[in-house]
């Protein structure tokens, strides 16, 4: 008895070229054009009366990546993925990478005023370093809300709970004086308010001590520190040891601004138009923050961490690495 076997066959799909533009539409001369395998897989299911064919595409371009936020395009400029500070008075203004191959004319939500077009969007495409390429239709840019800031309370909870000791002492002006007392000091690490409870429905909260826990963080001397607090300020106080001063931190964040702006960030895959993003948030772990543009190559976090340490700076990039059918 004879046994036929279905061959898999390879087919390549045919590239098909980009239409062009209208007069305001950015060149999209380098869209890259994406070679892509169809593969038709045979099956074995009996009876063998007809054989389905299964068909999936796999992209073998560049890596694709997400950004949702404002595009700008001024008169006689290419528009730009707006990075950094956004000039915000009607028309925007913004510093950012150069964006190839958009359609104003796929965009109807878009706005023109002084010959500035603008519009909030998402887009996917490619990143080379020197320009992002979009190569499927825009979308309305929806912002997603991240995760809320976590303001850390660094010290266990009191066994009565978080309450007001002292009325008389639980005031704005013995805050202020905390906080004179703590930055005078040579071992200051920071200080902030933790609040006990989310805020209301407009986004506020109320200044009862009774409802946050103010924190003094301090490198040494806890015990020291604690004690001569707890005299000044009667509402729920944690003093926290922490791993750096507050003018250790600035010093820190300085070298992490120049870091990231060099041409060996570059090199490791850490791309910024002007100066990178950074902030110094005492109040999370990792305290330093820094919002870059792209980040290309996985090895971007380790080499920031060889420069400062593991769990001292947050990498963050504007464009989000996605999958061929984001």
């Amino acid at each position: 008895m004879n046994i036929r076997v279905a061959p898999v066959i390879l087919l390549l799909a045919a590239a098909c070229s980009a239409p062009t533009g209208d007069s305001s539409t950015t060149s999209a001369s380098s869209v890259p054009t994406p070679s892509t395998t169809t593969i038709a897989a045979a099956t074995t299911s009996a009876p063998p009366t007809t054989r389905p064919v299964t068909t999936t595409t796999v992209w073998t371009g560049p890596p694709l990546y997400e950004y949702v936020g404002m595009t700008v395009q001024a008169p006689d400029a290419d528009a730009v993925l707006c990075f950094g500070p956004t000039d915000l008075p009607i028309p925007p203004a913004c510093g950012g990478f150069p964006v190839l191959g958009l359609d104003w004319g796929e965009i109807p939500w878009a706005e023109t005023l002084h010959g500035t077009t603008w519009a909030t969007v998402r887009l996917v495409g490619t990143f080379d370093g020197t320009a992002f390429t979009v190569i499927r239709p825009p979308e309305p840019g929806e912002f997603e809300e991240g995760e809320p800031l976590v303001f850390e309370i660094p010290c266990p909870t009191p066994a009565g709970g978080w309450v007001v000791t002292d009325v008389s002492t639980a005031t704005g002006e013995s805050k202020w004086e905390v906080k004179r007392y703590a930055e005078a000091q040579r071992d200051f690490a920071g200080t902030w308010m933790s609040y006990l409870s989310p805020p209301d429905e407009s986004g506020l909260q109320d200044d009862d001590p009774a409802d946050y826990v103010l924190v003094v963080g301090f490198t040494g001397r806890i015990a020291e520190h604690r004690e001569h607090l707890k005299t000044i300020y009667g509402g729920p106080l944690c003093v926290a040891q922490r791993d750096r001063t507050e003018s250790e931190l600035e010093t820190l964040l300085d070298q992490l601004r120049a870091l990231l702006d060099s041409a060996e960030a570059r090199d490791h895959g850490i791309w910024v138009p002007g100066h990178a993003d950074v902030g110094k948030l005492i109040f999370t772990t990792p305290p330093l923050d820094a919002f870059v543009f792209a980040i290309t190559s996985p090895e971007a976090y380790a080499w920031v961490d060889e420069h400062f340490g593991k769990g001292l700076v947050t990498l963050r990039s504007a464009l989000t690495p996605v999958g061929p059918d984001a």
